[in-house]
């Protein structure tokens, strides 16, 4: 006083901080991983800018929510952190936020082979099949077989009566993908051969020379079939089921077929059926020379035979034998019709052992008639008289 008031003015702007966010960590999967940063949020402002601690890109790095597309290295290194930061005013500081984007492998299943093949009543271990980016796995199969642990990668399947039924059945190999990466399968065709079979049929007789062909032989199952022979002849069409076994020259005695069913693949052991031929020498009889006896005698026969069951003798007369069937030396006795018809017919009948025919023979016995003479009665004559 007595001066007046002065006054002066100036004026502060205040400026808000940058508030920024890059949104919540994700994860994605290296089938797929371009990701689309939806989450992310700013505000006041002057501009923005996203960087990537990996190799990555992004469609648009100075938009709010760009897509951000994975780097070669990025997917090896299997994480990424990706930054938002937004310039403030010239006042304010710089504000930044980052946020963790996780790249999961993609999960794979491998079954190993596309096929395989075992025998029947044998089991198959999965030993190739191979899985990586996976959470977990498991097997199932198109039949009603088993796993050892369907949950492991290399178990033992046993496959069921109906999978050898069937005669195929498919393995799948399911491997669980790591969020949000998808399941992936692979799968194997596990055939299942039966074993052969083998049956060469029964047991079966020729007479000598005569040539035999196998019937009611059966196989089933099998690559290939043979027949072998321990026999001298000959075998012909031995590959089928229906061979013909020529004995040899003067051949007798017991022959062995042996019948082999080749497995097919998958399979290891042959079957094996044998039958047996019994080659029968043919029979033969003979009664002798004819002869020619009184009536007062019998007559002893001089018969032989080779190759047979039995035999017996036989007569066109009513004589007897002293033993018709166990001997071929019997003694024959004529009887009275004999003697009256002077000849008789006697027969040797040899039955042969089979297929074999029978033989027969035959002799003639004559049977001559004993002389008969009378001198007469006793007389007396006188010397003067004579008779």
């Amino acid at each position: 006083a007595p001066c007046t008031n002065a006054t002066s003015s100036m004026t502060l702007t205040i400026q808000h901080q940058p508030v920024v966010s890059a949104g919540s960590n994700a994860s994605v999967c290296s089938s797929s991983p371009a990701y689309t940063l939806n989450g992310s949020s700013a505000s006041y402002q002057t501009s923005l800018l996203w960087t990537t601690s990996g190799t990555g890109t992004f469609s648009n790095a100075i938009a709010l929510h760009p897509t951000y597309t994975p780097g070669a290295a990025d997917i090896i290194a299997g994480i990424v952190t990706l930054t938002l930061t937004a310039n403030a005013p010239a006042a304010c500081t710089v504000a930044a936020s980052t946020m963790i984007l996780t790249i999961n492998a993609a999960a794979t299943a491998n079954a190993g082979v596309s096929s395989a093949t075992i025998c029947e009543g044998t089991s198959y271990s999965l030993t190739l099949a191979s899985v990586s980016g996976n959470s977990g796995l498991l097997w199932t199969t198109s039949g009603t077989g088993t796993f050892s642990n369907a949950a492991t990668l290399h178990p033992v399947y046993t496959p069921s009566a109906s999978d050898v039924t069937a005669g195929t059945v498919t393995l799948t190999l399911t491997a669980y993908g790591n969020a949000p990466c998808g399941n992936v399968t692979s799968n194997m065709t596990l055939t299942i051969n039966k074993a052969p079979l083998a049956n060469a049929g029964s047991n079966a007789a020729v007479c000598q020379g005569t040539a035999y062909t196998v019937t009611g032989a059966t196989a089933s199952n099998y690559a290939s079939i043979l027949w072998t022979s321990t026999g001298t002849g000959t075998l012909t069409n031995a590959t089928t089921l229906a061979p013909t076994y020529t004995p040899s020259a003067g051949q007798s005695g017991t022959v062995t077929l042996t019948l082999t069913a080749s497995p097919n693949s998958g399979c290891s052991t042959p079957a094996v059926s044998t039958m047996t031929i019994t080659i029968n020498a043919a029979a033969t009889a003979s009664a002798g020379s004819n002869a020619t006896i009184c009536e007062t005698s019998t007559y002893t026969l001089a018969g032989s035979a080779t190759n047979f069951a039995s035999y017996v003798w036989t007569t066109s007369g009513t004589g007897t034998f002293s033993n018709a069937t166990t001997t071929l030396t019997p003694v024959y006795t004529p009887s009275i019709a004999d003697k009256t018809a002077g000849t008789v017919t006697l027969t040797l009948n040899v039955t042969a052992n089979a297929p074999c025919t029978n033989a027969t023979s035959s002799m003639t016995l004559t049977i001559q008639h004993q002389p008969v003479v009378s001198a007469g009665s006793n007389a007396s004559v006188c010397s003067s008289s004579p008779a």
